[in-house]
């Protein structure tokens, strides 16, 4: 029933104060219908999300947008889509599971998302349009919009009778390390 995204994690109103050194652990969340699951920007920085399920994005939106931040740390959690099993349609319209980006030029004071850590995740089930479980950079700034970025250990599953554009994809970004990874499926 959120109005847009399910759970937000960004500064205290434009105050300058960040949210800082938050654990998001061993939680399951799923089901938004308008927009991402869930959404930290505007400069969050220390965040650790792991051991956590995640499925069923809003059209058009991810998993996780992680927009504008530094030093998050996403492992070992779960992302896949089942949308009957929620009673809802697929419309073939759900972007990334993972998107790391920064859509906003500099107006929380961070330029592009640093530090990124991205480990030990499974990625399944894909129900959405042409794009990637993984996807790195999105909006075509001049600017990149990810620094820094390693993506070690993951599990990339193709099991849907959907196609993916593919598994991870690069835009915009620089220094990614992409490392003993297993991408496997039709």
């Amino acid at each position: 029933g959120a109005d847009k995204t399910v759970m937000i994690m960004d500064r205290n109103n434009g105050s300058g104060d960040f949210s800082e050194y938050v654990l998001i652990t061993n939680n399951i969340i799923h089901d938004s219908y308008n927009n991402d699951i869930f959404k930290i920007h505007d400069g969050v920085r220390f965040v650790t999300i792991r051991g956590n399920i995640f499925y069923n994005q809003g059209d058009s939106d991810e998993h996780l947008d992680v927009n504008g931040v530094t030093d998050i740390v996403i492992e070992q959690n779960i992302f896949f889509n089942d949308f009957a099993g929620s009673g809802r349609p697929d419309t073939v319209t759900a972007k990334h599971f993972l998107t790391i980006k920064d859509s906003n030029e500099g107006v929380d004071g961070q330029w592009g998302s640093e530090r990124i850590r991205v480990r030990s995740n499974i990625f399944f089930n894909w129900e959405g349009g042409m794009e990637a479980f993984i996807n790195v950079g999105n909006d075509g700034k001049p600017y990149y919009e990810a620094n820094d970025v390693t993506i070690e250990n993951n599990l990339l599953i193709g099991n849907s009778s959907e196609s993916i554009d593919a598994p991870v994809s690069i835009r915009g970004a620089q220094n990614i390390s992409f490392i003993n990874n297993t991408v496997a499926g039709d």
